[in-house]
């Protein structure tokens, strides 16, 4: 990724050396580094500016994941501001999606959004975006980890609600 990165960067069709460098950002976040916030917004620039709406969609997943990263914990206002403003990156990627009509998309944005409502302490929300997910990764008929991910994710929320048995079926299937 570092060498096409490089080449990109002299003789470069915009969007692409962009989403080569959101690619090196996420290997670099899959292998613990630090991720730069500002790196990922130019490359959302360029991808807005050349109406690259799949490719927009993707890094803002990727600010949607990342930016949990980047909070320092100082305070439970900054904490709410981080959350809020993974949000808006998540339910901005999912309306890209929805645009684009990518099926694929959509059940990775429902799944992050499932995701971040969760730390927000709303269930119920997060519950109806996996069930979502979880439909849309049924329909694929090749996406067995992500069936697994929401059915595993479902039974988890409900065991921390308190309904058990529910949660058990879950994990059943």
């Amino acid at each position: 990724v570092q060498e096409s990165v490089t080449i990109l960067s002299k003789n470069r069709p915009e969007t692409d050396w962009a989403f080569m460098v959101v690619l090196q950002t996420y290997l670099g976040f899959h292998t613990h580094k630090p991720i730069d916030l500002n790196r990922l917004n130019r490359c959302r620039e360029v991808f807005h500016r050349n109406h690259d709406t799949w490719k927009e969609a993707f890094v803002l997943e990727g600010l949607a994941l990342s930016a949990a990263d980047q909070s320092d914990g100082s305070s439970v206002e900054a904490n709410k501001d981080e959350l809020k403003r993974r949000l808006a990156c998540a339910k901005e990627s999912l309306i890209l999606r929805m645009n684009n009509g990518d099926s694929w998309g959509l059940a990775m944005s429902y799944t992050m959004l499932a995701s971040i409502v969760k730390e927000q302490g709303r269930l119920d929300d997060a519950r109806k975006y996996l069930q979502k997910s979880l439909m849309l990764r049924r329909n694929f008929g090749e996406d067995l980890d992500g069936v697994i991910d929401c059915l595993l994710g479902l039974s988890r929320i409900e065991h921390s609600i308190g309904r058990l048995s529910a949660a058990v079926d879950h994990a059943r299937e």
